[in-house]
Parts: structure tokens; C-alpha cells; sequence
């Protein structure tokens, strides 16, 4: 049997099928629109503006670059490269840092641990956070 004939035999057998099927009285209703499942928005931060972060994650990520040098003067060292950190927010310990300023604080210490990472404390000591930018009155102009 060729596929031709297999093919039109079967396409008979399909219309018998379907001639035999009793004829629709009335069209069927519009189907009201199916309700779709509330979509699950997230809150996501503004692309200038920094993630929450917990203070558990601003203790973590602070203590582990205390403990990173490896001589207790290395780590007096670093201690003393976050007080700028600690300054600009007014406070003085990393655990006081106001909760909706971690994000900032966690970024302003990434410079810092860069920096030891690549060159020790040496270099860490050498990063300015904030630069200087022009003296007393460079606002003013």
C-alpha cells in the first residue's frame, strides 16, 4: 500500500467521523475571559539606589575585613582605614551605622578590601574614599 492510499483512507475514515458527529444546536457562549493568577510583583530597588542590607551582613562583611590581615598591628591598621567609613555617618562603631545607610557603608568598604586584597595593608592605607576636592571652598564655586 502506497502512502498515498494510506493517507486517503485515513483522511475518509476522518470525514465519516465527523459527518457521523451530531450537528452543534447553538453557537457556544463567549467564554468569560479566564481569570489569570495575580502576578507576584517584587520590590526592587531603583538602579541608583543601593539593596537593603541587614546589619548582620554590614557586621560580616566589616568584621571579615578586620580579621583578613594576619599580625594584630596589620589589623589595628585596618581598623584605623574604616574610620572615615564610620565618620561620615556620625557614629562611632560599624554596629551604630543607621540601618538604611548599610548598603552605603558595605559599598564604601568594598574600595578598602580591594585594595588589601591586591596589595596588603600598604595599599588599603593608600585608598582615599574621599578625595579631597579642592578645599574650603570648592562648593561655593
Amino acid at each position: 500500500m502506497s502512502i498515498e492510499a494510506i493517507a486517503k483512507s485515513l483522511t475518509d475514515a476522518l470525514n465519516a467521523n465527523t459527518a457521523a458527529l451530531p450537528a452543534p444546536t447553538a453557537a457556544p457562549a463567549a467564554a468569560a475571559p479566564a481569570k489569570q493568577p495575580a502576578r507576584r510583583t517584587r520590590t526592587r530597588a531603583k538602579k541608583n539606589e543601593p539593596a537593603k542590607a541587614s546589619k548582620d551582613q554590614l557586621l560580616e562583611k566589616f568584621g571579615h575585613y578586620l580579621k583578613t590581615p594576619s599580625t594584630r598591628e596589620e589589623q589595628q591598621r585596618a581598623g584605623i582605614t574604616i574610620h572615615p567609613i564610620i565618620d561620615k555617618f556620625g557614629v562611632t562603631k560599624v554596629s551604630e551605622i543607621p540601618e538604611d545607610s548599610h548598603a552605603e557603608a558595605m559599598a564604601l568598604l568594598e574600595p578598602l578590601q580591594a585594595a588589601f586584597d591586591e596589595g596588603g595593608i600598604e595599599a588599603a592605607e593608600a585608598v582615599e574614599l574621599f578625595p579631597d576636592e579642592g578645599g574650603d571652598d570648592a562648593g561655593l564655586l
